[in-house]
C-alpha cells in the first residue's frame, strides 16, 4: 500500500489525531477531532406557572471544557448575578457541575435548556434539561382563557448531529385551526431557508454539511386567531 494511502487510511489517521501535537496542525484532523467530547444525562422538570425551578446536572469530559453560553429555547440565559426574577445558571469547573434556576415559571422558560460548550477548539450544545408546565398552566392564560400554545399540536423533533457530515432530522406536522406558520428561528436568527422548509404544515429539515451553528432549538413563528405565538418544532444538538 502506498504511504499516502496509509497515511489517509481511516484508521491511521484517527490514531494519529488522538496525539494532540498532530491535532493542531494537521487539517484533516479536524472532522475527526470535532466529536462531541461531554457527556450527560438530561434532565426533565414538570412544574405549575408561577413555581420555582431549579435543577444541577453534572458532565464530564476527557479534554478541557468551559461553558461559553446557556439558552432556553433560543434566549439566552444570564450567569447568575442580581436579576432575581428571570432564569440564571451557575457553573461549578471543580464539579463540573451546571446549575439552572428558574425563579418563576412562565410558558416563555418553559421549554428546552441548551449549553454551548467550547472543547478546546471546538463547541458543542447539548440539551440539559427540558421543563414544562402542567397541562391545565400551560393551555390556559390568566383570565382561563386557551394560549395559542393549546390551539398548535406537534410533536417535537429531535436529532444529535455530526459537523462536516449529512444530518436530516425528522419532520415536524402540525395542526391546528385559524393559524399559519410565519417562519422558523435558530437562536433568535432566521433558520437558513436551504436547510430548513416549510411546506403545508409540515417542516423538513435537512443540513448537507451540518456546522455547529445549526445546533439550536427551533422555534416556530406562528400566528394563531391573529395572535403571535412562538413554539419548539425541534431540538438539534451535537
Amino acid at each position: 500500500m502506498a504511504l499516502t494511502s496509509i497515511i489517509h487510511s481511516e484508521n491511521f489517521l484517527a490514531a494519529l489525531c488522538n496525539v494532540i501535537e498532530f491535532s493542531r496542525v494537521l487539517p484533516e484532523c479536524k472532522p475527526l477531532f470535532f466529536f462531541s467530547d461531554v457527556t450527560l444525562e438530561k434532565q426533565k422538570k414538570t412544574a405549575k406557572e408561577g413555581e420555582a425551578v431549579e435543577e444541577t446536572i453534572t458532565f464530564t469530559g476527557e479534554k478541557k471544557t468551559e461553558v461559553s453560553e446557556v439558552r432556553v429555547n433560543g434566549q439566552v440565559v444570564e450567569k447568575k448575578g442580581d436579576k432575581a426574577d428571570v432564569p440564571s445558571y451557575e457553573v461549578d469547573e471543580e464539579k463540573k457541575t451546571i446549575k439552572i434556576s428558574v425563579p418563576k415559571l412562565s410558558a416563555q422558560y418553559a421549554g428546552h435548556y441548551q449549553v454551548k460548550f467550547k472543547v478546546e477548539e471546538a463547541e458543542v450544545t447539548k440539551t440539559i434539561l427540558e421543563v414544562e408546565m402542567e397541562a391545565g398552566a400551560a393551555g390556559q392564560d390568566g383570565g382561563g382563557a386557551a394560549t395559542p400554545s393549546a390551539d398548535v399540536k406537534l410533536d417535537i423533533s429531535a436529532k444529535t448531529c455530526k459537523v462536516d457530515e449529512k444530518c436530516e432530522v425528522g419532520e415536524t406536522s402540525f395542526t391546528c385551526e385559524d393559524c399559519k406558520l410565519s417562519g422558523v428561528k435558530c437562536n433568535g436568527a432566521d433558520a437558513a431557508a436551504d436547510k430548513v422548509k416549510v411546506e403545508d404544515k409540515k417542516i423538513t429539515y435537512t443540513f448537507e454539511k451540518f456546522a455547529d451553528t445549526d445546533a439550536c432549538v427551533y422555534m416556530g413563528q406562528f400566528e394563531v386567531g391573529g395572535k403571535e405565538h412562538s413554539q419548539p418544532v425541534a431540538v438539534v444538538e451535537i
